[in-house]
């Protein structure tokens, strides 16, 4: 793995389980990173997050009922420092790698392929 500076990611995505494998690879490869899980259920953040603390995101283009990620790239990327961002899927097509591009991603990933 290449010497990156990744200090604090800060993964959301609607499965639990998918963020703990996350947290579980970056905390083996990253030891002194620290990852924070948030739950869509908490709701698209609002202009007071803290994004500038992170250098990476994770996000999930589908959230489920609460959203959907890649809205939630759209809407919270403007006008703050934003962490580079990785858009995650398990439903996706090339309209929504796209989408992930112009909303300003950094890289799309299909979760199959993790």
């Amino acid at each position: 793995m290449p010497d990156l500076n990744i200090n604090r990611v800060l993964v959301i995505d609607r499965s639990a389980r998918f963020r703990r494998v996350l947290s579980r690879f970056f905390s083996q490869n990253f030891p002194n990173a620290r990852i924070k899980e948030y739950e869509p259920e908490q709701g698209c953040p609002d202009n007071t997050f803290p994004w500038h603390e992170f250098d990476l995101l994770f996000l999930n283009s589908t959230l489920g009922s609460y959203g959907n990620g890649l809205d939630w790239l759209r809407i919270c990327k403007t006008g703050v420092k934003f962490p580079a961002t990785i858009i995650t899927t398990d439903q996706g097509n090339e309209k929504t790698a796209v989408r992930a591009f112009r909303y300003g991603a950094h890289d799309y990933l299909n979760k199959e392929g993790l």
